[in-house]
């Protein structure tokens, strides 16, 4: 029997006449504030729509860009020189839980995809990033000072974007911090719990594609990012992931 696909953002009830469906929806990113409560930052970028490079779905305020990010087909190319500043002082959510989430091509090498990124001794970071040719991580520095990361090698196909997701905990339960990566796409997960709490962040604004000190040399194409100010559950993410899934299906794009 042949396969049907039907595409709608609407309500839709099939009877006992229609098998086999691939039904993708829900596929309107605009409902993501609706649907995942604490979302602080939603941007995602094309060269179809030149301002996305500063708009924030979730804020009245725009980002600012710094340098020229290249704008591509449903994504941006980001360098140290070519980036965006959310204007979301990470020091604002000290003692808060963060969840970062980007969609992205592998660098190739160490790169902040969103968050603060110090490569550079004290290493001050709470970010989402790539921190090897193969690995993505999500680091978080402790008040002791070690660097806490769940560090993840998604063996992305190739010329495919990455959803990646960074959990970021100030009590796993025992009054330490732990810093959690997922790749809804496989499955996978890996977490690390710190010794001690976390480390209070300084002053600074969370970054796309940029990092303190500007010590990163490769460039990543991003297609979208998010942050929300808690932990996002597992069955979130899997929401979250089949949402944009859908959304960049109807462009041809796998994710």
């Amino acid at each position: 029997m042949a396969k049907i696909d039907i595409h709608t953002d609407a309500v839709f009830t099939a009877g006992n006449y229609l098998t086999d469906i691939n039904l993708h929806y829900p596929s309107d990113i605009t409902k993501v504030s609706s649907l995942f409560a604490n979302c602080i930052l939603q941007a995602d970028f094309d060269s179809a729509t030149p301002t996305s490079l500063t708009r924030n779905r979730v804020s009245a305020t725009p980002m600012t860009v710094v340098g020229a990010p290249a704008l591509g087909t449903q994504g941006a190319t980001f360098s140290e020189t070519a980036y965006i500043d959310t204007g979301l002082n990470i020091s604002a959510y000290n003692g808060v839980d963060l969840t970062f989430v980007a969609i992205a091509m592998n660098p190739g090498g160490i790169f902040n995809l969103v968050g603060r990124l110090q490569t550079a001794a004290p290493q001050q970071s709470r970010s989402l990033l790539w921190s090897a040719a193969t690995i993505a991580t999500c680091r978080w520095n402790s008040s002791a000072g070690t660097s806490t990361g769940g560090n993840i090698t998604p063996s992305t196909p190739t010329g495919q974007a990455e959803f990646l997701v960074g959990r970021t905990a100030n009590n796993n339960g025992s009054n330490v911090i732990q810093a959690t990566i997922d790749v809804p796409r496989t499955g996978g997960e890996a977490a690390q719990t710190g010794t001690a709490a976390a480390y209070a962040m300084p002053s600074s604004e969370i970054l796309i594609g940029a990092s303190v000190g500007a010590t990163t040399t490769v460039t990543c194409f991003i297609r979208a990012v998010l942050v929300f100010n808690r932990v996002l559950a597992d069955s979130e993410i899997t929401a979250l992931y089949r949402l944009y899934q859908n959304y960049y299906y109807f462009d041809g794009i796998a994710i």
